[in-house]
């Protein structure tokens, strides 16, 4: 696997545009987890999918950014990013919600929110802004 340069990776988020990141993707809907991966694939991300929490943090792999499902089968999406960012500080997380129009309450540690189902256009701004906007 190829380590990014992080000063080109921040220079090119910032200017709106995408290249590949270390994803870790975490859903317990093997549909939208599924879908949401071959997404992130199509446009070069490596992606790490896992349906529950607990698995996820098994893992020490290094990542670049984190999306979460907000509501998990074995944690909540705001406790997986406290338990992520504490392993992985600095590491941006997101969260994802199918709770309709209502938006739900999350700490300011937590970099975006995507609605599901998201459009390309969403996961891609919200994406940069999580990216770019992370601590270094």
């Amino acid at each position: 696997m190829r380590m990014l340069d992080r000063p080109r990776v921040r220079e090119t988020y910032s200017a709106g545009r995408v290249l590949p990141l270390r994803v870790l993707l975490i859903d317990d809907d093997p549909l939208v987890l599924e879908s949401f991966a071959e997404l992130l694939r199509m446009y070069g991300h490596t992606v790490y999918a896992y349906r529950c929490g607990r698995a996820a943090l098994r893992e020490t792999r290094p990542y670049d950014l984190a999306i979460t499902d907000y509501q998990l089968a074995d944690a909540t999406g705001v406790e997986l990013a406290e338990r992520l960012t504490c392993e992985h500080p600095g590491l941006p997380v997101v969260l994802m919600t199918g709770w309709g129009t209502a938006t739900p309450i999350y700490p300011a540690t937590i970099a975006g929110l995507l609605r599901k189902p998201a459009d390309i256009q969403e996961i891609h701004q919200v994406l940069v802004r999580a990216y770019s906007n992370r601590p270094h």
